[in-house]
């Protein structure tokens, strides 16, 4: 944490904020939230001191969806309030403030419209004047999420600032325009403002814009899903935004990894990005990074974990077309982090047909046994790496927990949707003919060959999603468990 003189009202991480009014002191309540863990997602801390009376304002921000009103409540004594920010002039004048003046509103009963129809009108209001209030800062208001309240918290240069403000109105307002007469005239069921003195504030430094390319795919929309869980702000680099079912919150921008300029563009404010390169080619790779190092200083790129450190010139197409997106992307002078997961539990999507058809699955080498990765894994793993330090300059190499073999697999499958199912051998001949279907013929070649060689020796194990995370990698059963609709 890190100290910070007033809050950032308008840091793009912050989902809502937790406020409230105390009759204790202020030092008191902040010395508590000071030692106490901070929960995830709990960005800022501030206490504040009334400058005429004893009352105390904490004004707390968190991540979307990682408000804790009971942890506040049992630091503070006190039920917060839970906000969102509606409506911000921004930083009008220069000068660092020096007072914030807290104007709450309650209405008789939830009314979104009603509080959004009070804030406009309180900006009409300020907009008519033929300047800003002299000492205004900033004024940022916010509605409750029950509906019922709203609040205006304003910076200004010093208390009397605002008191000559509101002298000089004579009407119990900071401005004296016709327009002012809507507000007083508005109905709410109690307005009262107090004036405060910041004590001390904390907060956690801001996460970084992360732009996410493959954003609608199995990995990378686990990558957006899990940041944007974190409150981390995401951009994601799309095809086809009309079509892109993504999470609220997400910054959507249309874009092709093989049209570098269309990168570039969705780059601009990013600070560091997720790279996955899904196509045997690598012509446009350094036009890419080129087009990303304009922008962001660092890359997480979901390489294979068929690449080998230790070969000149890798056994197959994958690993040589990821480790030569991995040579580029040392030379362009960007950080990076190398992922490299090896057999994906999404692969046995592919049987999905053959199971809603049936309780057989028909495919080769089935004593091929392999310890495959939940892509909510390899999600996790990336978010670390995208959004803390002491990650540069890794390569991951991710697996599951436990190698199941090919039969093995479908018979969770079917432990997992309620019925069962078995596995039924073919020829290689024939696996291959199905599979050019979907894949390149280097592809399937490699994807053969390594199912042939994983019949003799199961697949390498390593514990690194645990070591990254904290957490163990999910099992097989856990994944079919998550995908069993898939099945159905």
């Amino acid at each position: 944490m890190s100290a910070s003189q007033w809050p950032d009202i308008t840091r793009p991480d912050v989902g809502t904020a937790l406020v409230a009014e105390t009759p204790a002191g202020a030092a008191e309540v902040f010395a508590a939230l000071e030692r106490a863990p901070w929960p995830d997602g709990l960005l800022s801390v501030n206490a504040f001191v009334g400058a005429e009376d004893a009352t105390a304002l904490t004004y707390t921000q968190w991540a979307a969806g990682a408000a804790d009103p009971a942890f506040f409540e049992r630091l503070t004594g006190t039920e917060p309030v839970e906000y969102r920010l509606y409506r911000s002039t921004g930083r009008q004048v220069p000068a660092a403030p020096g007072c914030a003046v807290v104007v709450s509103v309650e209405f008789d009963g939830p009314d979104e419209q009603r509080q959004r129809r009070w804030v406009d009108t309180v900006f009409d209001a300020l907009t008519s004047e033929a300047a800003p209030p002299a000492g205004l800062i900033s004024a940022n208001f916010h509605l409750s999420t029950d509906g019922t309240r709203l609040i205006n918290y304003a910076e200004w240069t010093d208390a009397r600032a605002h008191r000559d403000a509101m002298a000089k109105s004579g009407q119990g307002t900071v401005g004296s325009a016709p327009q002012w007469r809507r507000v007083l005239d508005f109905p709410v069921r109690r307005r009262e403002f107090r004036r405060y003195h910041l004590l001390r504030g904390l907060s956690a430094p801001s996460r970084p814009q992360v732009l996410v390319t493959g954003a609608t795919g199995a990995v990378g929309g686990q990558v957006v899903a899990q940041l944007r869980a974190s409150g981390t702000p995401v951009r994601a680099l799309v095809r086809d935004p009309g079509s892109a079912a993504l999470p609220d919150g997400v910054d959507v921008r249309r874009g092709d990894l093989l049209a570098p300029e269309t990168v570039a563009a969705a780059a601009e404010g990013a600070d560091v990005a997720f790279l996955m390169w899904p196509f045997p080619t690598t012509d446009v790779v350094p036009a890419v990074l080129d087009a990303l190092a304009r922008h962001v200083r660092r890359v997480v790129f979901l390489s294979s974990g068929a690449v080998r450190d230790d070969l000149e010139e890798q056994e197959n197409a994958i690993g040589a077309w990821h480790a030569e997106v991995e040579r580029a992307i040392e030379r362009s002078g960007l950080e990076w982090t190398f992922l490299r997961p090896h057999a994906f539990a999404t692969n046995t999507l592919a049987w999905a047909p053959q199971i809603r058809d049936g309780d057989v699955v028909r495919g080769v080498y089935g004593a091929a046994a392999m310890p495959l990765l939940h892509e909510a894994d390899i999600a996790a793993v990336a978010v670390r790496a995208l959004v803390e330090g002491g990650h540069v300059g890794k390569r991951y190499v991710l697996t599951g927990p436990e190698a199941l073999t090919q039969a093995e697999q479908v018979r969770v499958i079917g432990e997992a949707i309620g019925r069962p199912l078995r596995w039924e051998e073919i020829t290689p001949e024939a696996a291959r003919q199905r599979m050019l279907d979907q894949w390149p013929a280097a592809v399937v070649d490699v994807m053969l060959g390594a199912q042939a060689r994983l019949v003799a020796e199961p697949g390498p194990r390593t514990s690194t999603v645990e070591e990254v995370t904290g957490v163990p990698a999910r099992t097989f059963r856990e994944w079919a468990t998550d995908h069993a609709a898939d099945f159905r």
